[in-house]
């Protein structure tokens, strides 16, 4: 068994947060200006940083505290569309779009943070290369 990176623009979690990102650049752009200045330009911060987390975390052998912050960043970008949601700064079919891709990145996130950890339970290091458990005497790779 051969584990390989898969280019960080055809991760389904990459994609997701992409287009998230250009649907808070298209929405902010109607924001009302003090919304738009305040808001709407941390929103799409947030998002930009989340993206260049997870160009780190693919290219990363220790991803966990990569994952960790673009976790964090996550949330924050949570609070910040609930806050624009209770303000009324953007409508509820909006918000409805941005609930669903929300979702999808964060069941994604969840899920590419494990497994890591399912990584180094099912494999162990030996002497000069990876072993599966029960193939400890079939060299990976």
């Amino acid at each position: 068994m051969i584990f390989f990176m898969a280019l960080t623009e055809e991760l389904p979690i990459y994609r997701a947060t992409y287009r998230l990102l250009n649907l808070l650049i298209r929405a902010t752009q109607d924001f009302p200006r003090f919304y738009k200045y305040s808001l709407g330009t941390r929103m799409v911060d947030v998002c930009l940083e989340m993206s260049m987390l997870l160009y780190k975390a693919n290219s990363s052998y220790e991803k966990v505290e990569l994952i960790k912050e673009f976790l964090s960043k996550f949330s924050i970008l949570q609070m910040l569309l609930r806050v624009c949601a209770e303000q009324k700064v953007i409508d509820t079919k909006k918000v409805a779009v941005f609930a669903l891709e929300m979702e999808k990145i964060g069941k994604q996130a969840t899920g590419w943070k494990q497994f890591p950890r399912e990584i180094l339970l099912c494999f162990i290091i030996g002497n000069g290369g990876l072993y599966h458990k029960n193939e400890r005497k079939n060299k990976i790779g």
